[in-house]
């Protein structure tokens, strides 16, 4: 009758474990390569926004680099105004670029929401009606108005929600964000604290 050994302190070979990771890394970044290929790269855009704090409405320039899948940095050029306003007796415009870095994650479909932290930089004039009083006989008081205007960067953020027409086969990204930030400016020409609401249409380039 024939014997059947039975091995039991059976030790794998040195580096094989090392050989199947390494293989199985590579298979998934060919994956994920292939997959990121398909993105597209860059996109132009416009659009609408807002800020609450002075009430001012901005017109938007939108351009986009795409890191991949999942994040993008976009460059957002706005040019804000406000007219004359009896009420406050103020009236400003400013130009405002603001960069973020974003991070997307899918909610369903084409429907992202995204997120990431921005910094701005921008020019702003100011027109003010002040209250003086004269310093003469009869001592009253009369207005006047006092311009002002400066530089001013910030930090912030940059939330909102996307679709994205291109599950479609239409190049296209419409999305919706809110962007909370601290400004830093001498003079104070802009508050220090402001929330603006932002929505764009944008072209996609692959």
């Amino acid at each position: 009758m024939k014997k059947t050994k039975i091995y039991t302190n059976l030790k794998p070979k040195k580096g094989g474990m090392m050989k199947r990771l390494c293989v199985v890394i590579i298979v998934m970044s060919m994956c994920f390569t292939a997959k990121a290929g398909e993105i597209y790269a860059f996109g132009l855009g416009v659009g609408f926004g807002g800020r609450g704090l002075y009430r001012t409405n901005s017109w938007d320039v939108i351009v986009k680099e795409y890191m991949g899948e999942i994040s993008d940095v976009e460059l957002t050029i706005s040019f804000y105004y406000k007219d004359w306003d009896e009420e406050t007796e103020a009236g400003l415009a400013a130009l405002l670029a603001d960069i973020a870095y974003l991070w997307r994650w899918n909610i369903s479909g084409g429907i992202n929401w995204y997120a990431g932290p921005l910094m701005s930089v921008g020019l702003s004039l100011a027109v003010y009606s002040v209250t003086e009083t004269r310093q003469y006989y009869p001592y009253d008081t009369f207005k006047t108005d006092e311009m002002f205007y400066g530089a001013f960067w910030g930090i912030g953020a940059q939330i909102g929600v996307e679709y994205d027409f291109n599950v479609d086969d239409v190049p296209l990204v419409i999305g919706l964000n809110m962007r909370p930030e601290l400004n830093i400016a001498k003079p104070q020409v802009i508050n220090p604290l402001t929330l603006s609401l932002h929505i764009g249409i944008t072209y996609t380039y692959k």
